[in-house]
């Protein structure tokens, strides 16, 4: 099922929530351990930050890259397959990022692959409210907590 979002005149896409993206499905948020993983002394153990799900730095829509595991699905793919190697991976549900505010759609644009998406609106203020909808791993990362 590809969604067709739509464009601007500068080439980015004009952020939105899609409704043809189910809430029910996933959205796979890529986990870079060398700057998205912190030492939590409470925990006496290594979690993921809050700065995991930060806004791409600069975008002035506040979007953060994610996969969308329907598109994913839909094209016979793993919700690992875009999960570059020594990454790890969370899967968040759509309905409970909803829930918070924020928009989500497809973007496939600069590049990015077919099942490339959004999530728009995240200022500093939701980053540890999303950290605490992650709903598991999909690629985890040995010796790091949610």
């Amino acid at each position: 099922m590809p969604l067709n979002p739509q464009i601007g005149a500068d080439g980015r896409i004009i952020p939105h929530d899609d409704p043809e993206i189910a809430a029910e499905s996933w959205l796979i948020r890529h986990i870079n351990p060398d700057v998205h993983v912190c030492e939590d002394e409470n925990l006496g153990r290594r979690r993921i930050s809050s700065a995991a799900f930060s806004a791409t730095t600069g975008d002035p829509d506040y979007g953060m890259s994610v996969d969308l595991g329907q598109l994913l699905v839909g094209a016979g793919l793993s919700e690992d397959a875009r999960v570059p190697p020594g990454f790890g991976a969370v899967r968040l549900r759509v309905a409970r990022v909803r829930v918070l505010a924020l928009r989500i759609g497809s973007d496939p644009t600069l590049g990015a692959h077919a099942q490339h998406g959004q999530v728009w609106d995240v200022k500093s203020t939701k980053r540890s409210k999303i950290r605490q909808i992650v709903e598991g791993w999909v690629v985890e990362l040995i010796g790091v907590a949610l």
